[in-house]
């Protein structure tokens, strides 16, 4: 029947849009991957993949609710539509397989991917599921804990009340024009009709423990609303000046090739002291294990890893080769340009965007 709800077109979408996600979420793997993780550690690899399809479909959920519920007329009830999607059981679905994601299986990959090496694959199993349990035990307790005390949902209700005649009372039931008093025979309205302007009746909270995964859905919402807040405030202010100190400090010039050999040679022996700081870490880590010390050297060697990797891009940048290098370095000098202008727009929108949290959140009444 058209407009009760059925949208068998939401299904076609919904098996499409999951799988451009994982299809997505493989090339994103594939291609940032480190080159010695090729064609190995596909457990760690099928949990990245997951956590990715998990997250992007966690949003695209809500417009498919959407969706689904707009498939139904306007004029059927919500409790007599034949919806096509049963959105309920997909939230809870999604949400506490993310729970299990988060809690248990990326934890354990984690602890197996950064194992000792050199154990055999069911000792290193052993050790990841030890270090699980001691992570899961105190989690839950916390948890459950948690939703035995606060798992409540309040309501604020107004309390109306309403008095009782006999039906048979036909006199007293022509002159009904409100409601029955609660202490008295008659139709003077007291507390029992919410349609008055001038009726105020009290209000009362009323408390529903709510079922443990809407519960889990909003501790992940305010989870989730704090490392948005910390990351997304990180990200207003550090993005747009790193793109405008990009378009400041790039260099204006060509350098010649003897400056570019000399600092080519210069990398090359900060990149032999690494590989060799490498090995010895290595050493250590089959000698030792993977002690405070060595995750400390590890840190500093990624550190000034990266810094080369950043030298070297900028020595390519300044050097341009090929077949037409001048071509490339204009290519280099507009880039760089218009990661000024991106970062003026970011700087906009930053600033738009504090304004809004400021007048549409902290104002009370917010503006209009």
């Amino acid at each position: 029947m058209a407009g009760d709800g059925e949208n068998w077109f939401l299904i076609f979408v919904t098996l499409v849009v999951t799988g451009l996600a994982l299809v997505g979420n493989l090339y994103l793997l594939a291609n940032y991957q480190h080159s010695e993780d090729r064609n190995q550690a596909w457990f760690p690899k099928i949990v990245v993949i997951t956590g990715l399809t998990l997250a992007e479909l966690s949003v695209l959920m809500l417009p498919l609710d959407v969706g689904n519920r707009a498939a139904c007329s306007q004029e059927i009830a919500l409790s007599a539509c034949n919806f096509t999607m049963p959105m309920k059981d997909l939230w809870y679905t999604v949400y506490m397989t993310m729970m299990v994601l988060v809690t248990v299986v990326i934890p354990f990959s984690l602890f197996y991917y950064e194992g000792d090496s050199d154990r055999k694959c069911l000792g290193r199993w052993w050790d990841s599921s030890k270090w699980v349990v001691a992570t899961v035990i105190p989690l839950a307790a916390t948890v459950g804990i948690a939703y035995a005390i606060v798992g409540y949902v309040d309501y604020t209700v107004e309390e109306l009340s309403s008095g009782m005649i006999y039906l048979s009372d036909s006199s007293l039931l022509a002159d009904a024009t409100e409601c029955i008093a609660p202490d008295s025979v008659g139709f003077q309205g007291y507390l029992c009709d919410a349609t008055k302007a001038d009726a105020l009746p009290p209000t009362e909270t009323w408390s529903v423990r709510t079922s443990f995964p809407v519960y889990v859905m909003a501790l992940a919402a305010c989870i989730g609303w704090v490392l948005f807040i910390v990351f997304a405030g990180v990200g207003v202010v550090a993005l747009p000046v790193d793109l405008l100190l990009d378009c400041i400090n790039f260099p204006r010039t060509i350098i010649t090739k003897t400056e570019y050999v000399r600092r080519a040679k210069e990398m090359h022996q900060k990149s032999k002291g690494l590989e060799g700081r490498a090995k010895e870490l290595h050493r250590l880590q089959s000698a030792e294990g993977k002690k405070r010390a060595w995750k400390k050297s590890v840190k500093k060697m990624n550190q000034e890893l990266v810094l080369l990797e950043e030298e070297e891009a900028v020595l390519a940048e300044v050097f341009p080769q090929g077949e037409n290098p001048e071509y490339a370095w204009v290519l280099t000098v507009l880039m760089h340009y218009i990661k000024g202008a991106a970062g003026v727009v970011g700087i906009v929108i930053s600033i738009c965007w504090i304004l809004h949290i400021i007048l549409y959140m902290f104002l009370k009444p917010p503006a209009s």
